[in-house]
């Protein structure tokens, strides 16, 4: 076998990577650090990966509600898919509490349980 025909056998068989847009309701600043961080982490999914440009997002991460104390944040995030003109279906709804200082590290598996529930 040719590297080429390996090389293009081997990209057929990746997933389709869905435009994934991340959704808030207010701008406080834990639920801005906590997008921030969704929006980082989603490049590393498997399925998922940031809308940009002219991309029609299919599927969204809600932020629901992220209250943060001081120490921690607690959130709610929905995945919701895209149904056109009426209303988005709930994949998944996730909660948790992360300390702040390991918000990044949280938003990642926050994805990665998100990428889990997309199916092609």
């Amino acid at each position: 076998m040719t590297p080429i025909f390996l090389l293009l056998a081997l990209a057929s068989t990746q997933p389709d990577k869905h435009p994934t847009d991340v959704k808030t309701r207010t701008e406080d600043a834990a639920t801005t650090r906590l997008a921030d961080s969704i929006r980082a982490a989603l490049p590393q999914a498997n399925r998922l990966r940031p809308e940009g440009g002219d991309d029609n997002p299919d599927l969204a991460l809600a932020i629901v509600s992220a209250e943060a104390d001081g120490k921690s944040t607690a959130y709610v995030v929905d995945l919701l898919k895209s149904q056109g003109v009426s209303a988005p279906q709930r994949l998944a709804s996730f909660s948790g509490s992360c300390r702040d200082d390991k918000l990044a590290s949280c938003a990642a598996d926050l994805v990665a349980k998100a990428d889990r529930k997309v199916r092609d």
